[in-house]
């Protein structure tokens, strides 16, 4: 199964916000959110705060079997406006700003236990 995985920088005093993703969902957005999730085959999204020396990051992982549909455009509706609204005030950028190009990581190492 291929996972995609970031880390986003958290603004300073904005941590609580980040790690309550579930906690503002409301029935709506967490119905949107979650047809989202079906449409891009995401099997298992997990997030954790983890505190560095620099500050606080985001790291996000996504289990699917089709990654790259996960890069789709924004839509002006309510789920897409709330989660760029949310992205701004809390790692301070606009997803949806045509200068970001979203990238996939680059894997530069992996071990996987031999069988037996």
């Amino acid at each position: 199964m291929p996972y995609l995985a970031y880390a986003i920088p958290i603004l300073p005093g904005q941590s609580e916000r980040a790690a309550d993703f579930e906690g503002e969902l409301t029935p709506e957005l967490r119905a949107h959110y979650e047809r989202l999730n079906r449409e891009q085959n995401v099997r298992r999204h997990m997030e954790w705060v983890q505190p560095t020396p620099m500050g606080d990051v985001l790291i996000v992982v996504f289990e699917s079997d089709t990654p790259e549909r996960m890069y789709r455009p924004f839509e002006d509706n309510p789920y897409d406006n709330w989660w760029r609204a949310r992205v701004r005030a809390i790692h301070g950028f606009d997803p949806g700003a045509p200068n970001i190009h979203p990238a996939e990581p680059r894997m530069v190492f992996e071990w996987t236990s031999a069988p037996g």
